[in-house]
């Protein structure tokens, strides 16, 4: 066994643990902070069902929101059909997974012919945080024991919100159902950052 250097137990132990530390203290500096999001701002993730008709959909997403901009991400199963929704209440573009833009122009239109299902974006970010879009007609409110919305009509969809949890100092929903005649979309959210 001439050439190799065989340590004590004790000698391997003291420079495990120095290692460890190191790499401990190393990985505790690079924890990148999570900084709050401005007013309006959230990223949210989940899974959507949607029932058109006989047919229906369903997708995994996370949807980032800043201000009047967005970008939502979608997913099959087993990460199929990744294609990204980026854009505002007035324009959408549809950008597969190699980045390229395959769509773009009136929201409404451009999901119907390359998702195959259409929401109103202008409203579901509010509607998916358990709110009624700002300054437009709202009707049907419903309220729980805790003063909490948890339905109200609006666009004429009929929105209710349920199980809801605390996110920072805000309870939102962790269910939102929208619904109008033939239509039914389902999102039950699994993480929020606001």
């Amino acid at each position: 066994m001439k050439g190799y250097l065989i340590r004590p137990a004790c000698a391997c132990k003291c420079l495990f643990l120095k290692a460890f530390c190191v790499f401990a203290l190393v990985g505790c500096a690079s924890v990148e902070q999570v900084t709050p999001l401005a007013s309006g701002e959230f990223e949210l993730r989940g899974k959507v069902s949607v029932a058109q008709g006989g047919e229906r959909y369903s997708a995994r997403f996370v949807w980032q929101q800043q201000r009047q901009g967005f970008a939502i991400e979608l997913w099959g199963p087993l990460g199929q059909g990744r294609v990204r929704l980026e854009g505002d209440p007035q324009r959408l573009a549809v950008v597969d997974a190699g980045g390229e833009v395959v769509s773009e122009g009136p929201p409404a239109a451009v999901m119907r012919e390359h998702v195959g299902w259409t929401l109103p974006l202008e409203a579901f970010g509010h509607w998916a945080r358990g709110a009624p879009t700002p300054d437009l007609p709202l009707g049907a409110e419903r309220y729980d024991a805790q003063g909490r919305l948890i339905g109200f009509e609006q666009l004429g969809w009929a929105i209710a919100c349920g199980r809801h949890t605390e996110v920072g100092s805000r309870w939102l929903p962790a269910r939102v159902t929208a619904e109008r005649p033939g239509y039914r979309v389902l999102m039950v959210l699994s993480h929020w950052r606001l």
